[in-house]
């Protein structure tokens, strides 16, 4: 079976690369998404701009980017978060369906607007789409 760019790239990864690279990432976490801080933690002597270069590039590989989106599932499960139900908070808060006694407009208007970012309403462009058939038939009088 022949490599492929994700395996070669995560298959020349050493152990220790990958150990120092989940602690970057593990910091990443923690110090609220800001990379060149992380990478600055376990690189001191790297200035701000190596840093974020470092970091972005570190970012796209592959096993780091699914080691991420690991991080993020766990996170969302030991918080009890789904799509569903931030969708279901989302809509209460946007159409006043919610057990608070005072929702403010600038409340529910970030509501709809988290709510039109997520459908992708407003943009040309609708989160579902639609499929029609159009049958074409000649009519003969036309024809002669």
């Amino acid at each position: 079976m022949p490599w492929t760019n994700q395996d070669k790239l995560t298959k020349d990864l050493s152990d220790r690369a990958k150990n120092k690279w989940m602690l970057i990432v593990d910091e990443w976490f923690q110090n609220g998404f800001i990379g060149y801080k992380a990478y600055q933690k376990y690189y001191p002597n790297a200035n701000k701009n190596t840093a974020s270069k470092e970091c972005s590039l570190m970012f796209r590989n592959p096993w780091v980017a699914n080691y991420i989106q690991q991080k993020r599932e766990e996170q969302l499960l030991m918080n009890n978060i789904s799509i569903e139900r931030v969708m279901t908070e989302l809509g209460g808060i946007a159409f006043g369906e919610t057990d608070e006694k005072k929702v403010f407009m600038k409340d529910k208007l970030k509501a709809l607007e988290l709510l039109q970012k997520q459908f992708n309403v407003g943009k040309g462009k609708a989160a579902t789409e639609d499929t029609i058939e159009v049958d074409v038939v000649e009519d003969e009088a036309e024809d002669s």
